[in-house]
């Protein structure tokens, strides 16, 4: 069964929360790693958060590992899914909470068993399961009644390639009479078309080969000209200069403080298991009628920046829970909500190139976002 809003996309939708369940687990723990490499190379904070920023920076900016990974996913719950996207969407990206609330201590456990460079390795036997999720993957199937006469014409075809090797005639007879052959207008108006095969094929060549035409498949550039795309991007970018920060730093800011190494790690488990609840009730919230998500996507950002401002204002360890939590759940309604807004705003047959896009230009922030934190920290500007 392979419907809109049912179906087989719950079975997506299910992957989807194991992959970015994995993928986000060891991203978003990173902070925890991240204390031990600032122990290791002895280096200043802004310079170690290199580190950290490589793997979400690069994955996002150029789709590499991760990134391709995270966007198929998106993409693959939004085609599967109509009035109901947002909630799906909200359960796929809960996968992510649910990871860092899992990650959290086990990471710490496994730096004091194995030391990072171990953790590192296991960590990577966990990201080889994402393998068996992604087999679930699939696009919506179009019915189709001609697969067997399309199989046949494919067959009787053959016949065309057997013509002599500089010319090719294409005549009206070449095609049986009870089969559809649909050829181009602009190919030609007579009976006959003549042509070189060797031009035919090194004009082909030629097309498929230009990086002109690989970009123009892959990124609809022509979307920055639309202003509301573009106000979108900007406010995405200033978003994640500042998205990686609480994971990255919050373990050693809590470290300094005097807090043991656990409850360190266990702030991230806060943020994590608030990020699930809150990814699943605003979703759900986002699919009532009434409900403007745009406003909703908004003012989730503003608490999301106004908890941040106040993050120093106390260091007590029920002060930092607190905080952990309120990020955690509102910080959830920007990543779930992403991709539907681009949806409300552009439509669903420009997803694919517009969240392709919108991710390049995130990867870009968030890997300059945690080494900037680091300088303003060194500076006396946090």
């Amino acid at each position: 069964m392979n419907r809109i809003d049912g179906g087989f996309g719950w079975v997506i939708v299910c992957s989807a929360f194991m992959t970015l369940m994995l993928v986000d687990g060891v991203l978003f723990t990173l902070g925890i790693l991240y204390i031990e490499f600032l122990d290791e190379f002895k280096e200043g904070k802004g310079k170690t958060a290199w580190i950290t920023s490589l793997i979400p920076g690069t994955m996002l900016t150029v789709g590499l590992g991760f990134g391709g990974i995270f966007l198929s996913t998106l993409v693959c719950v939004g085609h599967h899914f109509e009035k109901r996207r947002s909630f799906a969407m909200g359960i796929s990206l809960s996968g992510s909470g649910v990871g860092i609330f899992v990650f959290a201590p086990v990471v710490r456990i496994l730096i004091e068993e194995y030391g990072w460079r171990g953790t590192l390795l296991i960590e990577a036997g966990f990201i080889l399961n994402i393998i068996v999720c992604g087999a679930f993957f699939r696009p919506m199937q179009k019915q189709s009644g001609r697969t067997t006469e399309k199989s046949e014409t494919k067959e009787e075809a053959i016949d065309l390639l057997r013509c002599d090797d500089n010319l090719i005639y294409i005549k009206e007879n070449c095609i049986p009479s009870d089969k559809n052959c649909t050829i181009e207008e602009n190919a030609s108006q007579d009976d006959d078309v003549h042509a070189s095969k060797q031009e035919i094929i090194t004009q082909t060549k030629s097309t498929k080969n230009t990086t002109l035409s690989f970009f123009s498949r892959h990124f609809d550039f022509g979307l920055l000209t639309n202003p509301i795309f573009t106000i979108f991007v900007v406010s995405n970018c200033c978003t994640c200069l500042g998205f990686n920060a609480p994971y990255v730093y919050l373990p050693d800011r809590a470290e300094e403080k005097g807090m043991n190494k656990l409850d360190s790690a266990f702030l991230l488990s806060v943020i994590g298991i608030s990020n699930t609840f809150g990814r699943i009730l605003f979703g759900w919230i986002a699919d009532r009628k009434g409900v403007n998500r745009l406003l909703l996507y908004g003012t989730s950002l503003v608490i999301c920046g106004t908890v941040n401002v106040m993050n120093p204002l106390n260091d007590s360890k029920i002060y930092l829970m607190i905080y952990a939590s309120v990020y955690g759940m509102f910080i959830g309604v920007f990543v779930s909500l992403n991709a539907v807004i681009l949806v409300d705003l552009l439509g669903l047959e420009r997803l694919n190139k517009a969240l392709g896009l919108l991710m390049m230009f995130q990867g870009i922030a968030t890997f300059i976002g945690p080494p900037l934190c680091g300088k303003s920290y060194v500076y006396n500007l946090y």
